[in-house]
Formats: C-alpha cells, sequence, structure tokens
C-alpha cells in the first residue's frame, strides 16, 4: 500500500445559490444563518476526523428533518451528501432554546443569547468546544520530500501541513499560479530572518533554483555563529561582534557595537564564540542587517520584531545615492558543483572602517542596502549563466523592506529578468 493521505476540507463562503434562498421570504431557508449546500458552507471547523461524513462532525447530533433528509439522500439534489445539510427546523437553534452560546474569537469569547435569559449575567461558567482557525484552499505542490508541518516562526500565526516544498518559495510560486515542478529555472531569492534549513542551521539568505521536483539550494550567505539564538536576535550587537570575530576584525572601542557590550558580556561572549557554545550557524540576511544596524550605531537592542531593519532602512530611504559613494562589496564564490557563497566579510570590513573614519549612519545604511540589492542581481546573472531561467521570484521577510524591493526591481528588470513579488 501507499503512503495514506487525506485533504482536510476548507470552509466555502455561501454560493450564490444559497444566498438567493436566503433572502427569498418564501424559502424554508429564508435567513437560515447554517445556510449550505455542497458548493459551499462550514467544512474544517465542523470536522473532528478523517473521513468526512455526518457522523464524524459536529453535526452529528442534529438530526434531518424529513425535507432535509429527502435532499442528502437525492443525487439529483444540489444538498446530495451535503454533510452540514440543515434548515431553521432541524438544525443548530441553541438560542431559541434558551442557551448561551461562546463564540471563540481573536479578543476571547464572545457571549450570545436570547435576551429574556437572565441566566447570562450570571457569571456561571461555561464549557466551550475547542475551537479552530481558518483553512485555505489546498494548493498541490511538488512531491517527492518528507512530510512537514510548518508553523511558521514564534510571531507567526499561520499554520501549514505538507507532505515536501521550501515553504516561502513554494507558496511565492502557488500565489502566481505556479507549480514548482511545472517551473523549471525559475530563482528564488530568499531573505529571512530565521529560516530552519534542512541541513540543521539557520537559513535565511538563500537563493534556490527550481529546475526539478524540488527547489535547489543555489546559492546562500557565508554562514556565521548566532551566539545565543533568541538573545542575540534581541541584542545585535551580540550578532556584530560574532561577525567581527569571525571576520578576523579586532573589537575596537571606536566601534558602537563594541561599546554597546560590557566588559564582563565581552568575555563571556569571546569564550561562547571560541567554544562554539550556544552557537548556531546561519545564513540569514536579516540578522546580517542587524549586525549592520549595530555597527553604525542604528541599533543595539530591539523592543520589536525588525526594529534594528527598520531604523536602518529609515536611515537608506533618507540618503541621496548619487552622494553616498560606491556600494559596499557582497563578492560571490562559485565552485564548479556546489552553491555559490556570497562572502560578507569585505563589506563588515568596510563597514568597520567608515565607523572609525566618522562616516554618517545613513551613508552607511544606504552603501548597505545598494550592495544587498546589487549582489542579487548579480547572483540571478551567474545562475541564468549557469542554466537557471529568466524569472526572479524576491520572497521572505526581509523583502518587506521596500527600499531593496526596489531596487532589486530596477536592477532585475535592467538585467532582463522577469521578477515576482507577493
Amino acid at each position: 500500500m501507499g503512503p495514506r493521505r487525506a485533504v482536510v476540507l476548507p470552509d466555502i463562503a455561501p454560493c450564490g445559490a444559497c444566498l438567493a434562498e436566503l433572502g427569498d421570504p418564501a424559502d424554508r431557508r429564508h435567513g437560515c444563518a447554517f445556510i449550505n449546500c455542497t458548493d459551499c458552507g462550514p467544512r474544517f471547523t465542523i470536522i473532528d476526523t478523517l473521513p468526512y461524513d455526518r457522523r464524524r462532525t459536529t453535526m452529528r447530533s442534529f438530526a434531518m428533518c424529513p425535507a432535509c433528509e429527502a435532499e442528502h439522500r437525492n443525487p439529483a439534489s444540489r444538498r446530495f451528501h451535503a454533510q452540514p445539510n440543515a434548515c431553521p427546523t432541524c438544525g443548530p437553534a441553541a438560542l431559541r432554546a434558551g442557551g448561551i452560546v461562546a463564540v471563540k474569537g481573536v479578543g476571547g469569547c464572545h457571549l450570545a443569547c436570547d435576551d429574556s435569559v437572565i441566566r447570562c449575567v450570571a457569571g456561571l461558567p461555561l464549557p466551550l468546544r475547542r475551537s479552530r482557525g481558518h483553512a485555505p484552499l489546498p494548493i498541490r505542490l511538488a512531491t517527492g520530500g518528507p512530510p512537514v508541518l510548518a508553523v511558521g516562526g514564534e510571531l507567526k500565526a499561520t499554520l501549514c501541513l505538507a507532505r515536501d516544498h521550501e515553504a516561502h518559495v513554494a507558496s511565492l510560486l502557488a500565489e502566481h499560479g505556479r507549480d514548482a515542478a511545472g517551473s523549471p529555472g525559475v530563482i528564488g531569492v530568499c531573505f529571512d530572518g530565521t529560516g530552519y534549513g534542512s541541513n540543521g542551521t539557520i537559513h535565511g539568505g538563500e537563493f534556490f533554483v527550481c529546475d526539478g521536483p524540488l527547489p535547489r539550494r543555489a546559492a546562500h550567505l557565508m554562514p556565521f555563529p548566532l551566539p545565543g539564538g533568541d538573545v542575540a536576535i534581541r541584542h545585535p550587537w551580540r550578532v556584530a561582534l560574532a561577525l567581527l570575530r569571525h571576520a578576523r576584525l579586532p573589537w575596537n572601542d571606536a566601534i558602537p557595537s563594541v561599546r554597546a557590550a560590557s566588559a564582563g558580556d565581552r568575555d563571556i561572549l569571546a569564550r561562547q564564540l571560541d567554544r562554539q557554545l550556544a552557537c548556531t550557524d546561519t545564513t540569514s540576511m536579516g540578522r546580517l542587517f542587524d549586525a549592520v544596524a549595530s555597527l553604525t550605531g542604528v541599533r543595539q537592542s530591539i523592543d520589536y520584531e525588525a526594529e534594528a531593519a527598520l531604523n536602518l532602512e529609515t536611515l537608506a530611504a533618507a540618503e541621496n545615492l548619487a552622494t553616498t559613494g560606491r556600494p559596499y562589496l557582497l563578492p560571490t564564490h562559485a565552485t564548479v558543483d556546489g552553491p555559490i557563497t556570497i562572502d560578507w566579510r569585505p563589506l563588515v570590513r568596510a563597514v568597520v572602517a567608515d565607523v572609525e573614519a566618522g562616516e554618517s549612519p545613513g551613508s552607511m545604511a544606504a552603501r548597505f542596502h545598494a550592495a544587498v540589492a546589487g549582489m542579487i542581481v548579480e547572483t540571478c546573472i551567474l545562475l541564468r549563466d549557469r542554466g537557471a531561467g529568466a524569472t526572479v521570484g524576491l520572497t521572505g521577510g526581509v523583502f518587506q523592506n521596500a527600499w531593496l524591493v526596489e531596487r532589486s526591481l530596477d536592477g532585475l528588470h535592467a538585467a532582463g529578468f522577469e521578477v515576482l513579488t507577493h
């Protein structure tokens, strides 16, 4: 036997036929809140287990009246085997029966009852059924990989159950109606803060090429240590000091990142980096943005997600590129058969030199953004020369940066690429 597969059906908004009945005073379902048919209505929110039939849903408690039962059994009816089928006579009617209904929402539970029910204000403890979230329409992706449960980052609230895919790239292609397997040669530029890589490291600075059943990692930012994990995310100076150490640059007190750390913090971090204690390698472009924000003195600690990167973007957008000098360098290193590596060390060395020379944070922020945009174009050209196609997709949290997206689009279009964005 092959693998067992079952599609969890989504809830679907009322169809045109149901809406017509809903507004028809002569129809027996006029004004019925639970109107549905085989084309629309609740699915995901009433399912208890699969396979999907009435006795495995929350509708099992409601016996259909003769009229609804006749529809349910009639192959000519559009309610043939519609499992939520009901009407005002036989459907859920707790309010009419004097009950209290708890509706789970984003901000808590909304209590509803008939205005004659005095008990609703008596503070009675109410047993609540478990609530469920929104189920979008399923999207068919490539096959061939292991099953994956994707719950998003810790601050994200989207849930996805899939059998195969690189999430960001697959979602972008799906949004544009393109299957990863059916769109050979598409280059997916996936820049994020924290992405869990299949090789046990933290991704976030990747280029994927869709030239087979699954996206292939074709280029990435050179890995660097993330000391302390989440602690480093909240305090970008830790990432900056790790980059300085990895690039063999001294922790000079003239650098804002170094000044932000106490002598004790520096000693502990140095030992942590030397011994690789609680250090996870990452290729995260989001963390590189954080580090540059720290090195230039823009932000050393954050109070909300991406605060350092947002501050850096604001400074860059206020600068005139014509007067800020050339972009920093983010050179690429290609191998014969492996992924291209993007080297961040020359950029960090140049930023430190500008900091020590008294360059303005705005100028450095603009040169950094220009470097990232230029590197995106250069890397995509290299991949196209290696056989990838002329379509590029920009995806991941870093591409919420409008300045970066605009400059990347300009460069990619000038180089002859079609560009997909969310």
